[in-house]
């Protein structure tokens, strides 16, 4: 059926679709957007849908002043990404010769990454911060800052730096 040279079923078939979809991803996206905060859920996903520019290992430098670390940290990290979402984990040695673990997460928006990081033991309540690292020329490498708070109400904040290995 025609109207003015427009198949009418054509366009209205076309209309019920666009509807149909936006109304999907108008219910969807409240729960997606909430799931991606979740490093394990990043961490899922990103085999699915992996982002550059973050495939392949990458070295996250972190600086600090403290008694249980060293005051420069390096640890070899891979970093995941979904939606502009972001995770990775450390294993530091720490002084003693045990290991500290950090999650962090953040969100990528234009070149800067911001995000917060937490001890997975003890999520929210013990050793926590944020963090913000601005990737760099061919988003290679990028540098920025950390901060964070204990459990005993020391706050600290230095700085941050990644890069890309091979």
């Amino acid at each position: 059926m025609e109207i003015l040279g427009i198949d009418v079923l054509s366009a209205v078939g076309g209309a019920a679709a666009s509807a149909i979809t936006f109304g999907i991803r108008s219910v969807m996206i409240a729960p997606v957007k909430a799931a991606t905060d979740r490093a394990r859920f990043i961490r899922g996903l990103s085999v699915i849908f992996p982002r550059k520019p973050f495939d392949g290992l990458w070295e996250v430098t972190w600086h600090v002043n403290g008694s249980r670390l060293a005051n420069e940290n390096t640890d070899q990290v891979s970093i995941h990404a979904v939606l502009g979402n972001v995770t990775f984990t450390t294993n530091t040695v720490l002084l003693d010769g045990g290991k500290e673990k950090c999650v962090f997460v953040g969100k990528l928006s234009e070149r800067t990454l911001t995000g917060r990081w937490y001890d997975p033991k003890d999520e929210g309540r013990g050793y926590f911060g944020v963090f913000q690292v601005t990737l760099h020329g061919s988003l290679n490498h990028g540098s920025g800052y950390w901060s964070g708070w204990s459990s005993n109400g020391q706050v600290q904040s230095n700085k941050m730096t990644l890069k890309r290995l091979g």
